[in-house]
């Protein structure tokens, strides 16, 4: 018997394991959901609590100091909030250069590609100016490149009077995706990142223009942080090439718009993940569509004749097709890195590619967008 009464804990220790293993998929996300909507203000409120200890230490140490620590705490409020306006701004450029770019492509006459490429930047830059920004209030340990929860819900949108963060709005960061909004509560909402396994965006390669301005654009933002570094021994060096590479760099009138398939990351759920390469898995142009006519999958020949260009190549930019109804047409997604080799017999081309936002393990501002459909 007092065997039985020093191993009945652990009997029910055992079996209260058991149980949490048998609850559906459902109850877990509803009991994390209300789990994290209780932690995530200690999150935002960490800073705030930083900066009373300050005061709250400061009573033990002379009048004199008193007034510099407070100010050393508003000086870490005011960064904070310069940080996040930085952000905005950097989203109201992106979006000036985008609308340049549309009045470009209109410009261009009524030709078809010029005028779906302006149709799609149109539609994109209309959600961005209906766009929410949001801030990243709490990333979960365990699932640190699958999942993070911003700091918006249903709350905001009935502030606002319109629906934009809701099951299935994009999220983007100037017009690279971030992921997508999959569980909406009053005050937060959680968004399943394009490095997880279960977001799988339809996405095709795109060559020439589009890629090339993409490179563009890259330089000359990194133009912009070198005229401010006149410390950095060889700064104006290496702005001097940058800008005579770039003004070798004619960016096409065209895109090359070819192999189609999708993307998916690697939901590694071990702490912050050391990489963050996508797969992609059936890209091939077997059916024509509007882009143009099918392709051979190993020539890149067109099936009704003409030049061959090969189907997927490393550098190719990745973009979305508008197909999973869930992304708008046009955005972009990632960079192909690896093909992988076309087995004999295989029907599509599997490879790497890496995400066009490169800090998703350490972001903090983003963009909701209002959903599709």
């Amino acid at each position: 018997m007092k065997k039985l009464k020093i191993l009945r804990p652990f009997f029910l220790l055992a079996l209260f394991v058991l149980s949490l293993l048998s609850v559906p998929q459902s109850g877990v996300e509803k009991i994390r959901s209300f789990v994290i909507s209780g932690i995530s203000p200690c999150w935002s409120g960490l800073d705030h609590i930083k900066c009373a200890s300050l005061s709250f230490f400061s009573a033990s140490q002379a009048e004199e100091n008193r007034e510099a620590i407070q100010l050393r705490a508003e000086n870490l409020r005011l960064k904070q909030q310069i940080e996040r306006l930085k952000g905005w701004l950097s989203s109201e450029k992106e979006i000036e250069r985008e609308w340049q770019q549309m009045i470009a492509l209109t410009r261009k006459g009524e030709e078809d590609f010029f005028a779906r490429r302006s149709r799609h930047l149109s539609s994109i830059i209309e959600k961005q100016l209906g766009a929410l920004p949001a801030r990243v209030v709490f990333r979960e340990p365990a699932l640190w490149s699958s999942t993070i929860w911003l700091d918006v819900g249903a709350g905001d949108n009935r502030a606002l009077g319109r629906e934009i963060v809701a099951k299935n709005s994009p999220v983007i960061l100037g017009k690279a995706v971030v992921g997508v909004v999959e569980e909406v509560n009053e005050k937060r909402c959680r968004v399943r990142l394009i490095t997880d396994q279960l977001l799988s965006p339809s996405v095709r390669a795109v060559r020439g223009g589009e890629r090339d301005l993409l490179l563009c654009e890259r330089v000359d933002a990194l133009l912009e942080l070198l005229s401010f570094r006149d410390d950095l021994e060889g700064a104006s060096l290496l702005a001097e090439a940058l800008s005579a590479f770039q003004s070798r760099l004619e960016p096409s009138d065209r895109s090359l718009f070819l192999a189609k398939g999708q993307l998916h990351g690697g939901s590694a759920p071990l702490w912050r993940a050391n990489g963050q390469t996508l797969t992609g898995i059936g890209f091939n142009y077997d059916f024509v569509d509007e882009e143009g006519k099918a392709r051979s999958l190993r020539t890149g020949a067109s099936t009704v004749g003409g030049a061959g260009a090969a189907l997927i190549q490393t550098g190719d930019l990745l973009v979305t097709t508008g197909m999973d109804g869930i992304f708008p047409p046009d955005l972009h997604v990632g960079i192909v890195t690896k093909i992988l080799p076309l087995h004999e017999g295989g029907v599509a081309y599997q490879l790497k590619a890496q995400p066009l936002v490169s800090n998703l393990s350490t972001l903090t501002d983003v963009m909701v967008l209002p959903p599709l459909f």
